[in-house]
């Protein structure tokens, strides 16, 4: 990649909260024209991407929603659907014969979806990816009908009584007041729920006011049902701030277009749309404050250069921060302030694909596909046999593939089952240096390592890091002894850096996690 030859990273002013309906906003205010109906979804299957368990019904993206039904055994499935602008939403969903409904909120374009079954636990294998066109009738549409965060019909009591509010509001605006005022005086906040909701959880309007309680993914899809029975587009965003997870809606007014990230609204003066914050806040000042300071962002104030060739490891405790820059730089998620920077090119403006063409990322978990070691290795890039085999070889992992009765031929079970930790890890290390990475990205990439081929990886990690850039994320502090440059994260923020030796004299975190770790070892 062109940018990406230097190697140069710079991360600048880095503050981290993730929102997964942050399509670019349109600018342009368009007129909506308000009609008070509730729009049903509908899957006629005229036009489907059927693959067998999984069947995506496409009739009405212009609609601006898609319907996926699922007939396999898997006890639910993961969703993602990407825009433009590679923006990626992802829905879990259990098993059921009914169609379900998920929005199209990027605009017009080519939209990506893929379907993935639940194996066990967390993993997951690949059912059914795809693409397909959308040109949608009308902008708003995608906010107006019910999908599976917001759900209700005519017959829903939320809708019932946005209908009475709407009926004595004389415009759009005292609509929105009118709806926002009685969220907040009827929901008060379920701290129990929060404490112990689980992934996946999807509200019900109705029963947050039948409760009279909810979290804040209560407040949010209570206030956007209503506002979407009564024709007004309304956005359900759904973000983190730091750890704490958190959701609130932005909706369109004719007369200001998107009003976004609402806490105060009086009818003339808008500032946060946040109903659940309002409802439980008795000191505006004070909510405001927990929204706007950074307190309790990932990430805050991080600023590093890493130069061409460097090799740079994070530390620090659980939850510290440091696979959240990983995630970052790789475009997983994007910043909401600051700018991440690859030889002075805004890793913003380069295509994901560009990006990550450029990184090689090693993880813990190393996933193997089905296939034979060539095609793990090679995965879909048109890589000659002959550098695949070179990379196996550069980084030892020929040492037991050509012990293989088909070698490179060798047909592999799904996730690897028949490999060793350490066989499956040298895989991936193969399968890196074929794709010929600029940068190194390595998050816990030797925490499985078994001891038959221990010598092996180390051996390959040095031939593989040699001329990179190379980062790294590590608990195990002698696996990063070498580096160029460590830096201690510790609650969002770099508390330390330098090389092994100064960070032991500075007499600070690092010291006591490597003294932490000393005493384990010659415990055990």
């Amino acid at each position: 990649m062109k940018h990406v030859k230097k190697s140069l990273l710079i991360l600048t002013c880095l503050i981290f909260i993730l929102s997964l309906n942050g399509c670019k906003k349109n600018k342009q205010q368009t007129t909506n024209t308000r009609k008070a109906e509730v729009l049903t979804p509908k899957a006629p299957g005229d036009e489907v991407l059927d693959y067998g368990e999984a069947v995506v019904d496409i009739s009405n993206v212009s609609q601006g929603y898609v319907a996926v039904r699922y007939s396999g055994n898997a006890r639910k499935i993961s969703i993602e659907i990407t825009g433009k602008k590679d923006k990626t939403y992802k829905y879990f969903v259990n098993k059921t014969k009914q169609p379900v409904y998920f929005p199209l909120t990027c605009g017009n374009g080519t939209y990506q979806i893929a379907v993935y079954e639940n194996i066990q636990g967390d993993e997951y294998s690949v059912l059914m990816m795809d693409s397909f066109e959308v040109k949608l009738k009308n902008k708003f549409l995608p906010f107006l009908y019910p999908n599976q965060y917001v759900e209700f019909t005519s017959k829903t009591k939320a809708v019932k009584e946005a209908k009475k509010l709407a009926k004595d509001s004389k415009d759009d605006l005292a609509i929105v007041k009118a709806v926002y005022n009685y969220v907040v005086k009827n929901v008060k906040y379920d701290d129990e729920k929060a404490q112990n909701v689980q992934s996946g959880y999807l509200p019900s309007v109705d029963e947050t006011l039948k409760t009279k309680k909810g979290i804040c993914f209560d407040y949010a899809a209570l206030m956007t049902a209503m506002l979407r029975s009564q024709g007004i587009p309304t956005k359900l965003e759904i973000g983190y701030s730091g750890d704490i997870y958190h959701a609130w809606i932005s909706t369109w007014l004719n007369e200001k277009g998107w009003v976004d990230n609402i806490i105060q609204f009086d009818g003339k003066s808008w500032e946060l749309m946040d109903p659940t914050l309002a409802a439980n806040s008795d000191n505006k000042e004070d909510v405001k404050e927990y929204i706007g300071n950074g307190e309790h962002y990932v990430l805050r104030d991080v600023s590093f250069v890493i130069e061409p060739g460097e090799k740079v490891a994070f530390v620090g405790a659980t939850g510290a921060g440091k696979s959240s820059i990983l995630n970052l730089i790789g475009r997983y998620y994007d910043i909401q302030k600051g700018n991440i920077y690859i030889d002075g090119v805004d890793i913003r403006k380069l295509s994901k694909k560009q990006l990550r063409s450029a990184i090689g990322q090693m993880q813990q978990d190393v996933f193997i596909f089905e296939g034979d070691i060539e095609s793990n290795i090679r995965l879909h890039d048109d890589i000659p046999f002959e550098d695949v085999r070179a990379a196996a070889e550069y980084v030892n992992a020929s040492h037991f593939i050509e012990k293989l009765p088909q070698k490179y031929k060798e047909p592999v079970t799904e996730r690897g089952a028949t490999f060793s930790a350490g066989e499956r890890q040298l895989l991936s290390f193969a399968r890196t240096l074929a794709h010929k990475p600029a940068i190194l990205v390595m998050d816990e990439a030797t925490a499985n390592i078994d001891t038959e081929t221990e010598i092996l990886i180390q051996e390959a990690l040095e031939k593989l890091m040699k001329g990179r850039t190379t980062i790294m994320v590590a608990h195990r502090l002698s696996t990063i002894q070498h580096a160029d440059c460590i830096m201690v994260m510790h609650k969002g923020k770099i508390r330390e850096r330098g090389t092994h030796q100064e960070l032991l004299a500075q007499n600070g975190i690092y010291k006591k996690l490597y003294e932490l770790q000393i005493h384990h070892v010659i415990s055990s």
